[in-house]
C-alpha cells in the first residue's frame, strides 16, 4: 500500500509491523452463514494496530530532522510512539497519559526511554499550549493528527498545522 500513503519516507523506521494474519471467525461465520475474517493485530511489535500509523509518522518526523516527540495517549498510541521514536534515535520523547493508563502500558512506554507524564484525563493540556512549556522545536504526534511546533518569536503565537500531513488513517 506504500503508493497510497502520504509522505512516504526514503528511510522508513520499522520494527517489523504489518503482515498480520487474517483469521476466519469460525463461530461468527457459521452463525451468520457468511465468511467473516479478522486481523490479529496483536502480533505487531507493540501489540497494537497503531504500529502501522506510528511507523509512517515517526519515519517522517525523523526524515524532517526533528528530534523531539510529544504524544497524548491513554496507552497504546503512547507505547507505539515511544517505540518508533526510540528506534529512530529521537532523544526527547514525552508521553502524556491519564491516571487510567494501565501499569503494563506505563512500563512499556518507559522501557523505550520515553518520559511519561501522568495527568488527569480532562486536564491534559492542549497541544497548542505546549509551546509555552517547551519553547523549542517539537514535532508533536497526537493519535492520528500531526502538528509541527516551531521555535517561535513569541510564546503567544500558536504553532501552525501542517495540512499536507493533516488527519489521516491507515488501513
Amino acid at each position: 500500500y506504500q503508493e497510497l500513503l502520504p509522505l512516504v519516507p526514503k528511510n522508513p523506521i520499522t520494527l517489523g509491523e504489518g503482515g498480520t494474519p487474517l483469521l476466519r471467525a469460525n463461530s461468527l461465520s457459521s452463525n451468520l452463514d457468511l465468511n467473516v475474517f479478522y486481523k490479529n493485530e496483536t502480533v505487531n511489535p507493540t501489540w497494537s494496530f497503531k504500529d502501522r500509523l506510528y511507523s509512517l509518522m515517526i519515519s517522517n518526523i525523523a526524515e524532517f530532522g526533528y528530534n523531539k516527540v510529544v504524544n497524548s495517549s491513554t496507552g497504546n498510541a503512547g507505547a507505539s510512539a515511544a517505540a518508533y521514536a526510540s528506534r529512530a534515535n529521537i532523544p526527547d520523547i514525552l508521553i502524556l497519559s491519564p491516571h487510567e493508563c494501565e501499569l503494563p502500558l506505563r512500563n512499556q512506554i518507559l522501557s523505550y526511554g520515553a518520559e511519561l507524564a501522568i495527568l488527569d484525563f480532562e486536564s491534559r493540556i492542549p497541544f497548542d499550549s505546549l509551546i509555552l512549556i517547551f519553547p523549542f522545536k517539537y514535532f508533536a504526534v497526537r493519535e492520528s493528527e500531526l502538528r509541527i511546533f516551531l521555535k517561535l518569536p513569541s510564546a503567544t503565537t500558536c504553532p501552525p498545522k501542517v495540512p499536507a500531513l493533516g488527519p489521516m488513517s491507515i488501513i
